[in-house]
């Protein structure tokens, strides 16, 4: 029974998908969203359980991934568009929260149209290329790399908003998209990812790619290995950070006006470095294993329906 449900889902999933890919060029993310909204997201209904192996409810979620699946199908479109916009972060976190500019990777050029790749001939190399409205598109910039496969990044980059529109997140709609340049920090950095409920710091994911394989842990603050891992990634051990302490200080500064962040540091030989903040991992479709700690960690998560509170 089991194996036909996920048959089911599967193809269901696969005409979806068929569905909206024809949807995007000629109905509007709004309008595609009233009509999803109405019919009760059954796109995401069923990516959801495809990913996490169980039915949701959005209605009154409990679990960490139905919470956050919550936060991009009706979360505040203000605040979330600004922290998920990788250059508005940096200034919001240096105006809005009062970080000190040490902690803020520099951007070194900002391209919002093709045209313009050609200021990057002027940036010393190696940097690495980013896109401010999405995740694992980075590229590493070096004396090796084309004029056209900048081009071609550029052009994918600002043109890509497709998993947005299927997965109805509102916020990334209102990012205006660029590609921007920052230098290269290190080529195997290991990312600290402290997950933060209203200030208090449940637990840190610890990730890096260890022998051309990506390896990951969670620790809690003492740390000791959590019982739980995320998405059937292998897993890897990591020694404890230097000035652990101050990154948990700044995480609480940062954290402690939402209800929930998760929070991405670098440290690079003790210089402390803030990646990004995601408001939304994995946009809720990532596994936690085993489930049980889905739902003990979306107990951390208090007022996710808040909708009028200002960082909700």
């Amino acid at each position: 029974m089991k194996v036909f449900r996920l048959f089911i889902i599967n193809s269901i999933l696969f005409l979806l998908n068929v569905l909206l890919d024809i949807m995007k060029y000629a109905v509007s993310f709004e309008t595609m969203y009233s009509w999803s909204k109405n019919m009760g997201f059954p796109y995401q209904r069923y990516l959801f359980e495809k990913s996490n192996g169980y039915k949701p409810d959005f209605t009154q979620p409990k679990s960490l991934n139905e919470k956050t699946v919550y936060r991009t199908l009706f979360g505040n479109i203000e605040y979330l568009t600004i922290i998920s916009d990788k250059l508005l972060c940096k200034e919001f976190l240096v105006n809005e929260i009062g970080i000190e500019k040490k902690y803020i990777i520099s951007t070194l050029a900002v391209i919002r149209n093709v045209e313009d790749v050609n200021i990057l001939k002027e940036l010393g190399k190696p940097f690495i290329l980013k896109c401010n409205h999405g995740s694992g598109r980075n590229i590493i910039i070096d004396n090796n790399t084309h004029l056209q496969a900048i081009k071609n990044y550029t052009v994918d980059s600002l043109n890509n908003k497709l998993y947005h529109y299927k997965k109805c997140i509102r916020y990334i709609e209102h990012i205006k998209p660029a590609v921007f340049a920052e230098p290269l920090i290190s080529d195997n950095a290991i990312d600290y990812k402290f997950h933060v409920f209203t200030g208090s710091i449940r637990t840190i994911q610890v990730m890096q790619v260890q022998q051309g394989v990506k390896r990951h842990r969670f620790y809690n603050l003492n740390w000791q290995a959590e019982p739980f891992y995320k998405e059937k990634m292998a897993l890897g051990n990591f020694d404890k950070p230097r000035n652990l302490e101050k990154m948990i200080e700044l995480c609480y500064l940062i954290g402690k006006r939402f209800s929930y962040l998760r929070i991405d540091l670098y440290n690079i030989n003790g210089r402390i470095l803030i990646g990004e903040l995601t408001p939304s991992p994995g946009s809720g479709y990532k596994p936690i294993y085993p489930r049980k700690f889905d739902y003990q960690l979306g107990k951390e998560w208090r007022h996710y329906e808040d909708l009028k509170h200002l960082y909700a």
